[in-house]
């Protein structure tokens, strides 16, 4: 069953990465149920996250924030540092894309802390600028 839900989830990335989003978002949705039955929790919170991400690209904020938010529920538990960090700062992006500047500071920050456990410089760098974009926004928040 762990080769049927990679293949489905890979088949999902290359999907995604070629724009193809309703083949991307049907792969990544079977593979999370199977992962989700299996227990293969590594993959269900990925798959979670490029749910999110299709629904965000897609301006359809409200499902996409209830995928990112599983995603979180997922990752954090089983300790995946980056996965966690990924669904921070995707969190923080569709509240700063709704004007809901407060939340999404605390999401970004707390990106921030998850990219730094890791030693993620790049990552820390592209955080902390949404950060400053946020401020600029909307003063002291």
């Amino acid at each position: 069953m762990e080769t049927k839900i990679k293949a489905l989830f890979k088949k999902g990335i290359k999907a995604y990465n070629s724009g193809n989003d309703e083949v991307a978002l049907n792969s990544f949705k079977e593979a999370s149920e199977l992962a989700k039955r299996e227990k293969y929790y590594e993959i269900l919170g990925e798959c979670y996250n490029y749910i999110g991400s299709i629904y965000k690209n897609n301006g359809r904020l409200d499902e996409s924030l209830k995928f990112y938010e599983r995603a979180l529920e997922t990752n954090e538990p089983i300790g995946n540092i980056l996965n966690t960090a990924i669904s921070t700062y995707n969190i923080g992006n569709v509240y700063h894309m709704r004007g809901n500047y407060s939340d999404a500071l605390k999401f970004y920050k707390k990106s921030v802390e998850f990219y730094k456990k890791l030693n993620a410089k790049n990552e820390i760098i592209k955080v902390e600028d949404k950060i400053k974009e946020v401020y600029f926004l909307c003063g002291k928040c």
